[in-house]
């Protein structure tokens, strides 16, 4: 769920000329539609500013115990859709596609740079003192957070890392964060099997059809483009640049059937109608989360002149 904000990627203008390292910009978040108000969602700069402020705290907490940590310059996704549905505003579609080409591109260029570890004298160092860096870091508590569904998460219950978290957003983030997650994951499943989402996206493949794309699910069209620019991505500009032109291609497309298939409307009412259903008894977690994330928000973010 993370993304760098930063200069508009516009692929007909920057990968078509043969560029490929423009920052990525997902544009607005007004169209966005994570379940419960995209409460466990962030924006590139709320992100950007959250994944700052959280290694400034972690460096602080080493340093008092003794120890250098470097925090990573960015989080460690750098990208997410506007929605986790597939769903494309037309007017966005055929200039900025999918943004599937500037994304792995940018993802090649930075493949294998860590996102914090110990300073040389740390590693080098003695055994004995590397272990004790760790333990700092990570803790040698941990916790289990039971999820709904059934599943489990395993999490640091001290340590710096812990600490950190705890400062930014306060006690029992953890908690709330991946219950929501959860119950997220649960809303965009039942979503996808609803007869009238199913209904809609056979109206949409219809339509691609006509336009010579053989797609059952939103989903393909983004796995195919994905597939091309990988395919490409090995054999230079040339070919980066003709799987940006497909990109563009299928993101229009895609985008003018899901406006005749009218399928963000439908996408978004049965959303609404099934985050009441699977809130249930987590209403007043919910709005503790809220209020946890807007007052981090609060700390991190640039104040806009009034």
């Amino acid at each position: 769920m993370r993304r760098m904000r930063g200069t508009a990627v516009v692929l007909a203008a920057t990968l078509l000329a043969g560029g490929c390292g423009a920052a990525l910009d997902p544009g607005p978040a007004g169209s966005r539609l994570y379940p419960f108000d995209s409460a466990v969602y962030f924006t590139a700069e709320q992100n950007a500013a959250l994944h700052a402020a959280e290694g400034r705290l972690t460096e602080r907490c080493m340093r008092r115990h003794g120890f250098t940590y470097r925090p990573g310059g960015s989080p460690a996704d750098p990208w997410e859709p506007d929605d986790p549905y597939g769903l494309l505003e037309e007017s966005e579609a055929g200039v900025d596609g999918y943004r599937i080409t500037p994304r792995l591109m940018a993802e090649r260029g930075s493949a294998g740079s860590p996102r914090a570890e110990p300073s040389r004298g740390d590693r080098s160092g003695a055994a004995k003192r590397g272990r004790a860096w760790e333990r700092a870091l990570l803790g040698s508590q941990r916790m289990t957070i039971r999820l709904p569904g059934g599943q489990a998460v395993e999490l640091s219950a001290d340590g710096c890392a812990a600490k950190a978290r705890d400062e930014l957003y306060g006690e029992r983030w953890d908690r709330l964060y991946y219950v929501f997650q959860a119950l997220s994951n649960q809303v965009i499943t039942r979503v996808g099997r609803h007869p009238d989402v199913r209904a809609a996206q056979r109206d949409w493949s219809r339509c691609m059809a006509a336009d010579g794309y053989a797609f059952d699910a939103l989903q393909e069209a983004q796995a195919n483009v994905t597939r091309r620019v990988e395919k490409a991505a090995g054999r230079g500009s040339a070919a980066v640049q003709a799987a940006a032109r497909h990109e563009l291609n299928v993101a229009s497309a895609d985008a003018r059937c899901q406006q005749e298939a009218g399928m963000r409307a439908v996408f978004r009412d049965t959303q609404k109608d099934i985050e009441h259903k699977v809130l249930g008894s987590h209403g007043d977690e919910l709005e503790r989360l809220r209020s946890m994330r807007d007052r981090a928000l609060s700390d991190v973010m640039p104040r806009q002149p009034r």
